[in-house]
C-alpha cells in the first residue's frame, strides 16, 4: 500500500523472495487462529476481499477455508501481485486509499496487517467501508506493540531492539499501536456492532522455530539497513534467540487483535465521504 512503512524488499533478508517466504510462514503460523474468530463472527455476502493481499499467502488460505465465498485480493505492488497470481489467486491491482471496486459491492472486507503500515489508516478504513454492502462486515486484523505477547525466559536484548524496531516503523509513517485504535476508526466510518477480539498462538502446539519470523534475528534487517542496529547488536539478538529456542522451558505467546464492524442496513451508497 502507498504512503507507509512497508517495503517488501528490505523487511527481512536480502529481497523480495525472502519476504515472500516470511509472509508464507506468518500465514501458516496464525491463519487458523484468525479463521476461528472469523467463523465465530460470520462472513456475510458472497464477495470476500482482502485488501493488501501481498503474495497471496493468506488469500490462498482464505479461499481454501471459505469455498462458499468469491475470494479476491487487492494489492498495489506489482512484484507481490505477480507472486499471488502465479499461485492462482484472483487479485486486482489497486490502492487501499482508492479501491478498484464499486460502492456497496463486497460482503466482507479484510485488512490484515495493513493499517500498521499506512500513513493514513483512517482513510483506508473509510475506503473499505465504502465498498461494503449494507450488512457487510469489515475485519481488521493487526497488532498492538504494547500487548504483542509474552516470552519466557525474557532477555533485555529483545525489549531494547524491538522498541527500536517500532520507532523505525513510526519514522516511516507506520504505527504498531493500531490494535487499540482500530475500533474507533471503524465507528468513525459509520460502522455499527463494532467490537474487538483477541487471538493467541503459542508454542504449546507449534514448534518454537515457527516463531522466529516474529521474534528472531531475521526480522531485524530494517534496523541494520538504517544503521539503527550494529553487528554487535545483531549478535546479541541472535544469541538471545538461540538461548530461547534451546531452553526446554521456553514459552512464547503472540497476540493478535481483530476489530470488526458492520455496515448498517439501509445505508445509502458511500461513493464519497466528504460532507457526510
Amino acid at each position: 500500500m502507498t504512503s507507509g512503512s512497508y517495503d517488501p524488499h528490505c523487511t527481512v533478508g536480502t529481497g523480495i523472495d525472502d519476504e515472500v517466504t516470511r509472509l508464507e510462514a506468518q500465514a501458516a503460523l496464525t491463519a487458523e487462529a484468525e479463521f476461528a474468530v472469523m467463523e465465530r463472527i460470520g462472513l456475510p455476502g458472497r464477495l470476500l476481499v482482502e485488501i493488501g493481499s501481498g503474495s497471496g499467502a493468506f488469500l490462498t488460505r482464505l479461499a481454501d477455508r471459505f469455498p462458499e465465498h468469491d475470494v479476491q485480493g487487492v494489492e498495489i505492488r506489482p512484484d507481490l501481485l505477480d507472486h499471488a497470481r502465479e499461485r492462482g489467486c484472483r487479485v486486482l491491482q489497486g490502492d487501499a486509499y482508492a479501491l478498484p471496486l464499486p460502492a456497496d459491492s463486497c460482503g466482507t472486507v479484510v485488512l490484515r496487517f495493513v493499517l500498521q503500515h499506512l500513513a493514513d489508516p483512517r482513510a483506508a478504513v473509510r475506503e473499505a467501508a465504502r465498498v461494503l454492502q449494507p450488512g457487510g462486515r469489515l475485519i481488521v486484523i493487526d497488532v498492538d506493540g504494547g500487548m504483542w505477547g509474552c516470552v519466557t525466559p525474557t532477555f533485555p536484548e529483545f525489549m531494547d531492539i524491538y522498541t527500536r524496531f517500532a520507532a523505525v516503523q513510526a519514522q516511516d509513517g507506520g504505527d504498531r499501536l493500531v490494535g487499540r485504535k482500530a475500533s474507533g476508526w471503524l465507528r468513525d466510518s459509520g460502522l455499527t456492532q463494532v467490537r474487538t477480539e483477541v487471538y493467541s498462538v503459542t508454542n504449546e502446539n507449534r514448534p518454537i522455530d515457527d516463531f522466529e519470523i516474529h521474534v528472531g534475528p531475521s526480522r531485524l534487517a530494517p534496523l541494520l539497513a538504517r544503521n539503527e542496529l550494529g553487528i554487535r547488536g545483531l549478535a546479541r539478538a541472535t544469541q538471545a534467540w538461540e538461548r530461547l529456542r534451546s531452553d526446554p522451558a521456553a514459552w512464547i505467546m503472540l497476540l493478535g487483535i481483530i476489530a470488526t464492524g458492520v455496515t448498517p442496513i439501509g445505508t445509502a451508497s458511500r461513493d464519497t465521504w466528504e460532507g457526510d
